[in-house]
């Protein structure tokens, strides 16, 4: 009997011993983090959480690369919040960062605004944030331990907020294939997020939106200022206008950023421009605390391009021949327009016009060398609705001694479809070039010979003298 009391009390410390090697393992808790406030443009990002501190054996061991950077502690007071790091601390640790040697993170996406880590053993993590290459994120570190009444170190739950600058703008048009018309105004539209400002930031600029246009001018007002629409977080503000300088403008939106009532909202904005050449560009970026005036940006460009005709003249034998008039046409239906041309700018396209008398021709000159004699007018619509444009020329003054060519030749553009709707490629041009051939005019023949024109000469002689001896006789017989 006592045997089997021995072996029931050895079989319930066992049990014992197991139950509270259960409870301990079950105790063992994790934390939760949570980062929100993430802008729109981050939506789906993937957020990376690089564990920089654990516990081990009731002690806190920082790794080596975030130890160099200066987070060699982490602070364990009950009434420990999120450690806000030093700007320097921060920068030297985003520096000192190497993914390849950071060790395998734990990674979430953002989804509404939020990422949420779950699970984490206690200590500390750095957070990265990739898939959003527009944004710089402030450097985010959240502590999930804490110690207890009786001095143990213990998980706590962590919440961070997403800071952010913007480092580059979106950027869109509204069209691609453009004219030289003036009331053919290209809308812009920019994008952007409005930065995350310290309270204690001294900076003057702390945001801005500048825009540089070339191969176009800006569509000002009457007062000579461009209007720029603006809406934040969806809501539209009031307009503003902007002087233009350099073909540029500089928008300030510090109000933005008074006490971060709107750090990491979407900003849009939108305003017009009008074509002057062959291809119409700009660059836009944002001044933010990070990046000031002086910095080098990383600018956002869109290309908007005008088709240019090009009319060759060549005689019979492909001899160039300059002072060739040609006018350009298109079809409306089946009627006829026809180009004016601004003649002071290179013939830039201006309007057309029903009256073929208003038509703008264009004169073939010879090149530096005289090995071709061309003519050509810029600023026309390439495509519209998905489909090149076709135009005509028709040539209506002839260089002397030439006959004119009355064969109407047709000129169209070409787009390879996989271009159709880029905004991004510089590359591209829309030039095309129709050739005319003429030939010398008929000559009368010439017959006879030296005697032919002895006799003409003997005539026209004889022929005087008679008008001569007549007048003379009649002023005698008045007499």
């Amino acid at each position: 009997m006592k045997k089997i009391r021995k072996i029931v009390a050895l079989a319930l410390a066992t049990v014992m011993m197991m139950a509270m090697s259960i409870t301990a393992f079950a105790e063992e808790a994790t934390a939760s983090v949570t980062i929100t406030n993430f802008p729109e443009s981050s939506e789906g990002a993937t957020v990376n959480a690089y564990q920089i501190a654990s516990v081990k054996d009731n002690e806190i061991e920082v790794v080596d690369w975030a130890k160099s950077a200066g987070f060699d502690k982490v602070a364990t007071k009950d009434d420990t919040q999120e450690i806000e790091m030093t700007p320097e601390v921060a920068k030297k640790l985003a520096e000192t960062f190497n993914q390849e040697t950071a060790g395998k993170p734990v990674t979430t996406k953002v989804t509404k605004g939020v990422a949420t880590f779950t699970n984490l053993a206690a200590g500390a993590y750095f957070f990265t944030v990739a898939g959003n290459d527009d944004l710089d994120y402030n450097a985010m570190v959240a502590v999930t331990v804490k110690r207890d009444e009786n001095g143990n170190y213990v998980v706590k739950n962590a919440e961070l907020k997403a800071k952010s600058e913007p480092k580059k703008v979106q950027k869109s048009e509204d069209d691609k294939y453009v004219t030289t018309k003036e009331d053919h105004v290209v809308t812009y539209t920019v994008s952007t997020t409005v930065p995350f400002v310290k309270p204690k930031e001294t900076i003057e600029k702390k945001f801005a939106i500048c825009d540089k246009l070339v191969g176009g001018k800006y569509a000002v007002k009457d007062n000579g200022k461009l209007e720029v629409k603006i809406n934040v977080g969806g809501t539209d503000l009031d307009p503003r206008e902007v002087e233009i300088v350099d073909n540029g403008f500089e928008l300030n939106l510090n109000d933005l950023v008074v006490e971060n009532a709107h750090a990491n909202e979407k900003v849009v904005l939108t305003y017009g421009a009008i074509a002057t050449d062959v291809k119409m560009y700009n660059t836009a970026y944002s001044i933010t605390p990070k990046h000031q005036s002086d910095d080098q940006f990383e600018t956002t460009s869109v290309y908007a391009y005008t088709g240019k005709l090009i009319v060759e003249k060549v005689g019979e034998n492909e001899e160039p021949l300059e002072n060739a008039e040609f006018i350009i046409i298109k079809m409306d239906g089946d009627k006829e327009l026809y180009a004016v041309l601004d003649k002071n700018n290179n013939n830039k396209f201006l309007s057309w016009t029903s009256n073929k008398e208003e038509a703008t021709p264009i004169v073939t000159k010879f090149n530096a060398d005289k090995t071709a004699a061309t003519a050509s007018a810029f600023g026309f619509d390439v495509a519209d609705n998905g489909e090149a444009n076709t135009y005509y020329f028709e040539e209506v003054k002839a260089p002397n001694e030439w006959t004119i060519n009355t064969e109407k030749k047709e000129a169209k553009f070409v787009i390879e479809s996989s271009n159709y709707n880029s905004q991004q490629s510089a590359d591209e041009e829309y030039v095309v070039t129709v050739k005319y051939q003429d030939s010398k005019l008929a000559q009368l023949p010439f017959t006879g010979g030296m005697g032919t024109t002895i006799f003409t000469v003997l005539g026209v002689a004889i022929m005087a003298m008679a008008s001569a001896l007549y007048f003379a006789t009649k002023k005698k017989a008045t007499k």
